[in-house]
């Protein structure tokens, strides 16, 4: 019965749905850039603060907050932010996932908001949304341009594959297979299980997008003002 959006205001707003009615607002220390998830009547949500918030759907109160290693780094000495948090988080199976730009992937407790594990990469950005899929996590980063399934349980990489640019598209997982695209222009069917590349496509520009798939086609748009539609079996656009 609510519409829940961030702002680059720093709040987070529920909407009545029919009337467009403010029902609450709820105030962060940041811009969102990324959309909430919802479970169990909580709303999950990061922030430009580098925290993460959870919300009451109903009442519009907090109800935990974590703070994530970037709210202890400083732009300046690094030359680009590190605190941020884009990604929009993921619930599944009793934990909540979610990347920031201090290039860590946080895997929380959604009732009480204590990690349970961190992976890190050098100073690679979580931007991109995770997919979770079969006891795996599905992760993409900036400027080491990796691509990895990690243990959902232990945080322990399973797989990793170098796509050779910016990964800033979140992955879609259908069946036994992972999709996602590449800022080298690389649209990449990976075997969810052990990373092989099913197949890969190149446009002529990165592609930022997520890729959708429908009925045996996978649909994406590259910075090469094209929208793909892709055999999923065979990878021929």
């Amino acid at each position: 019965g609510r519409v829940l959006a961030g702002s680059g205001d720093g709040h987070l707003y529920a909407l009545d749905p029919a009337t467009g009615a403010e029902r609450w607002r709820f105030r962060t220390g940041g811009r969102i850039r990324g959309a909430p998830a919802v479970a169990d009547g909580i709303a999950y949500v990061g922030s430009g603060d580098g925290l993460v918030y959870g919300i009451d759907v109903a009442a519009g109160r907090e109800t935990w907050r974590f703070e994530t290693a970037g709210t202890e780094l400083d732009a300046g000495e690094y030359g680009f932010d590190r605190t941020q948090i884009q990604a929009s988080p993921a619930v599944a199976d009793g934990t909540l996932y979610i990347g920031s730009r201090d290039a860590s992937l946080y895997a929380i407790d959604p009732s009480d908001g204590r990690v349970r594990w961190t992976f890190g990469d050098g100073s690679a950005w979580v931007v991109a949304s995770v997919a979770v899929h079969d006891g795996r996590v599905f992760n993409g980063r900036s400027s080491s341009g990796r691509f990895r399934a990690i243990d959902a349980a232990s945080g322990a990489e399973l797989w990793v594959h170098e796509t050779g640019g910016l990964v800033f598209s979140s992955a879609t997982v259908v069946g036994s297979t992972v999709y996602v695209g590449s800022g080298s222009g690389r649209l990449f069917a990976f075997d969810a299980a052990t990373g092989a590349v099913r197949w890969s496509l190149a446009t002529d520009g990165p592609i930022v997008s997520s890729p959708a798939v429908w009925d045996g086609r996978v649909y994406v748009g590259s910075d090469d003002g094209t929208v793909y539609a892709v055999k999923a079996a065979q990878g021929a656009a």
